[in-house]
């Protein structure tokens, strides 16, 4: 890799990983996944982030991550404890009056969206602590149960103001996160504010206004233009949607990372929005090229059975073959859903994840990099119980 002179003030991000190393790894591991009931997906987690920490170089020193798949699972067995009662409460209302079961449902999923706030503040906290860059280990302080109260008080802010606050609500929790940020003995600091994503956003926000209330105006007036005009009004709102993710994120991870500071040392990131749009479309091309293959192999795998089991001069018994095939069919029905979950989440793997980790590595700079020569070890491992009742809640990040 690069060999920085150290009196070079500026630093850059690297990443060495290829495509083709994360598609092997990611086979392997789904394949595993059957024999050992789901248990190896905490295998392949460690393994997923061992390979994207590894191939990270900041001024050509690798990050390294140094959990471990015991822990996850741990961790995961943990939160269990947590979630077996509250599951089991939903049992029970399923069984009462819709009305009570109703309620309830609704209370679980209150409460359950509350814990995915506390949950996703303990596993950054789990990930950063066993994270090191230079041998120095980042770390997180902050309270997990105060983060938990902001994300669902900003929620609740967000569903009343119709997605109004949004820009704010995003640089309060953003701002929360990296003023607890670590490295070593040095403390991140953010600068950044709502103004900085407010004028995309609300732009779309508006065109997004615009074409709901069209639409609204169609399906309440005498006057309107039929289905017709609805359908040209729900395209077009789906386009200003598709659009404005992109531009939103870009604009967003661009300014507010570039707002991070270790002291005098900056980082820059920038994030172009056609560059996430390729990659989404490249997500969606690579997803209609692999279920084409699952339907080409599927076609092949039908056509060799009605050949196997064809009978007289039609050549296919249709009843005969069901007949033959029934006692499997269940089993056949969960591993064709298995497989087509499995192909599903390599795809986002290689083409979203992937894609955008190195976008995000390869654009960063630090300045004044040299503040960072001086940083001293400080922190230490955090409980894996964070990261547990993250993956239990499905909330958990690379």
């Amino acid at each position: 890799m690069e060999q920085l002179d150290p009196q070079v003030r500026r630093i850059r991000g690297q990443f060495a990983g290829l495509r083709t190393q994360l598609l092997g790894l990611l086979t392997a591991g789904y394949l595993l996944f059957i024999p050992t009931i789901g248990i190896y997906r905490f295998w392949l987690v460690t393994q997923k982030r061992r390979f994207y920490w590894s191939n990270t170089f900041i001024g050509g020193d690798p990050l390294e991550y140094t959990g471990n798949a015991r822990e996850l699972l741990f961790g995961f067995l943990l939160a269990l404890v947590i979630f077996i009662p509250i599951y089991l409460v939903l049992i029970y209302l399923g069984t009462q009056n819709p009305q009570a079961a109703g309620i309830g449902t609704i209370v679980v999923g209150v409460l359950l969206f509350f814990l995915a706030g506390f949950a996703l503040f303990r596993s950054r906290r789990y990930r950063l602590t066993r994270t090191l860059w230079r041998g120095i280990r980042l770390h997180q302080t902050g309270s997990a149960w105060k983060y938990a109260f902001m994300r669902f008080g900003w929620y609740i802010l967000l569903a009343i103001t119709l997605g109004l606050v949004y820009p704010f609500m995003s640089a309060s929790l953003f701002r929360y996160r990296f003023n607890n940020t670590w490295f070593g003995d040095k403390q991140f600091s953010f600068s950044g504010s709502w103004a900085q994503i407010a004028g995309p956003f609300y732009l779309f926000w508006v065109l997004g206004a615009i074409c709901i209330a069209l639409m609204a105006e169609q399906v309440l007036s005498d006057r309107g233009g039929g289905p017709g005009a609805i359908i040209w009004l729900a395209v077009l709102l789906t386009i200003v949607v598709l659009v404005a993710i992109p531009v939103i994120v870009a604009r967003e991870r661009s300014r507010f990372m570039s707002r991070l500071a270790i002291g005098p040392a900056r980082l820059s990131v920038h994030i172009r929005a056609r560059s996430l749009i390729g990659m989404y479309l490249a997500y969606v091309g690579m997803l209609i090229v692999a279920f084409t293959l699952v339907s080409i192999v599927f076609g092949m795998v039908v056509g060799g059975a009605a050949a196997t089991f064809g009978t007289g001069e039609t050549g296919f018994d249709a009843e005969e073959l069901l007949a033959q095939f029934q006692p499997y069919l269940v089993v056949l029905g969960i591993f064709a859903y298995l497989g087509i979950m499995a192909v599903m989440a390599i795809v986002a793997e290689l083409f979203i994840s992937f894609t955008f980790w190195r976008m995000m590595v390869r654009s960063a700079t630090i300045d004044n990099a040299e503040f960072l020569d001086a940083t001293k070890a400080l922190g230490e491992e955090s409980p894996s119980f964070g990261e547990g009742l993250a993956d239990a809640l499905n909330v958990g990040g690379y």
